[in-house]
């Protein structure tokens, strides 16, 4: 009778005890949704200040190469400037709180997981050269091709032609050439944004871009289903014309006839692509 007893409170402990386990597991995987994100993301703040006072900056195994620091502490300023913001909405907020809790997640994971040759310098400049050296050959070869075409056929129907390419030089886990230079015949006053996605419509490629209240423009999250954040926190597309890159959103620039539109996906901010981060 007593080991009967005894069986029975050994069984009844079992259950209770994995049910305590489960109910803390769901606990911690469950996403909360906050009444005030302002509150939340000024936390979040403090423990991404926390998080980056504690990294090491170095080569060494363990350590942080100080480029993923100074990024991450670019990442921290952008949640104060919405934090900071009194009229900031509460969609921002959250938006901004979300961004730098993910951003905090990956930070901790980028230590070094071995010594880094400080031959990252070399390297990078070695690739830029390399992919000017393309570009401008490239552009020589259709130059002398289409200028001729082109002039005739735009003194009858009063449209222009742009021409617009989409490449990936930098990332390994993707396709380089997305869509080879192009011609696009438009209206007059339509932005590169409307070259991409008419593009992108007529050639059947993936585009997912949406409009930024906080900026006044659009914004280009993925081409070809890359996005953004998929080769690291710097990564995202950017886009130049005639060799250029322009230092506002795409939708805000109006093409010109005989402009070249080229997009192109960057793994570290455009450095990798020749444009210096500010």
């Amino acid at each position: 009778m007593e080991k009967q007893l005894r069986k029975k409170r050994i069984r009844r402990i079992a259950l209770i005890a994995t049910a305590a386990v489960c109910l803390i597991a769901f606990l911690f995987n469950l996403d909360f949704e906050y009444a005030d994100y302002g509150k939340a993301l000024g936390k979040e703040i403090k423990r991404a200040e926390k998080v980056l006072q504690d990294a090491e900056p170095g080569y060494e195994k363990g350590q942080y190469d100080p480029d993923k620091i100074k990024d991450f502490k670019k990442q921290i300023e952008k949640a104060k400037t919405v934090y900071r913001d009194k009229e900031s909405e509460y969609e921002q907020q959250k938006n901004a709180y979300e961004k730098l809790k993910k951003q905090i997640r990956k930070f901790k994971q980028s230590s070094n997981r071995e010594d880094i040759k400080k031959d990252k310098e070399k390297k990078k400049e070695e690739k830029k050269q390399k992919y000017n050296d393309d570009e401008n050959t490239r552009s020589k070869d259709t130059d002398s091709k289409e200028e001729k075409s082109v002039d005739s056929t735009e003194k009858t129907d009063g449209k222009i032609t742009v021409y617009i390419e989409i490449r990936n030089t930098t990332y390994g886990g993707h396709r380089s050439v997305i869509l080879s230079e192009t011609s696009y015949r438009t209206d007059t006053g339509k932005s590169v944004y409307d070259v991409l996605y008419n593009t992108c419509r007529n050639k059947g490629i993936h585009l997912d871009a949406g409009y930024e209240s906080t900026y006044a423009t659009t914004y280009v999250k993925g081409i070809d289903h890359l996005y953004e954040y998929d080769a690291g926190s710097l990564s995202g597309w950017m886009y130049k014309v005639n060799g250029s890159f322009v230092n506002y959103g795409s939708s805000s620039y109006k093409v010109k006839n005989k402009d070249r539109i080229v997009w192109l996906y960057t793994t570290d901010g455009g450095e990798d692509l020749g444009k210096p981060i500010p």
